[in-house]
């Protein structure tokens, strides 16, 4: 997938699993014709890539805007094929908001575990800035997953919101 990614210019989805052995659930267990990830993920591109001293490739990829994936199937080699439509945005949340958002994603990256990431992030959109949120914030998959469907940023913002007030409970007792 890499080598064809790099030799073609395109990019791949990257979707949150929904079921199979990352994430505990047996895929014997699947209905025939059912995919084993979420129907709404992020188009990313590879943007540098290197071998690791044990051999194994890493690679870069910057996120660019969310899809819906449809007629997704498995080829031989493993890998899903499919179709992707770009997901519009709408709305925003207001000025007051985007700085709350953005000093909470400042926060998060000052801790040390956010050193290898704290420099790719970009603060440009209040889309980006919550979507960097959702990803790092200790929450069940679906509940991410819910935040990323979520088209109305206000509204994603507001669920955003949410998920953080119940974080704070759980901490405060």
């Amino acid at each position: 997938m890499v080598s064809q990614c790099m030799r073609s210019g395109s990019g791949f989805v990257v979707v949150l699993l929904s079921e199979g052995r990352e994430v505990q659930e047996p895929s014997s267990q699947r209905k025939a014709g059912a995919v084993p990830f979420f129907g709404t993920g992020t188009l990313a591109t590879i943007s540098d890539f290197g071998q690791m001293k044990n051999g194994l490739l890493a690679i870069t990829a910057l996120g660019q805007e969310r899809v819906k994936i449809s007629d997704a199937e498995q080829l031989k080699s493993g890998l899903w094929c499919g179709d992707i439509e770009v997901l519009e945005q709408r709305g925003a949340p207001s000025e007051e908001d985007l700085e709350a958002l953005c000093d909470l994603l400042g926060k998060l990256l000052a801790h040390e575990l956010m050193a290898n990431i704290r420099d790719m992030v970009e603060f440009s959109s209040a889309e980006l800035v919550m979507n960097y949120l959702i990803m790092l914030m200790p929450m069940p998959k679906q509940q991410k997953q819910a935040l990323l469907e979520t088209d109305h940023l206000g509204l994603r913002w507001d669920g955003l919101r949410d998920c953080i007030s119940l974080l704070e409970q759980k901490v405060n007792g």
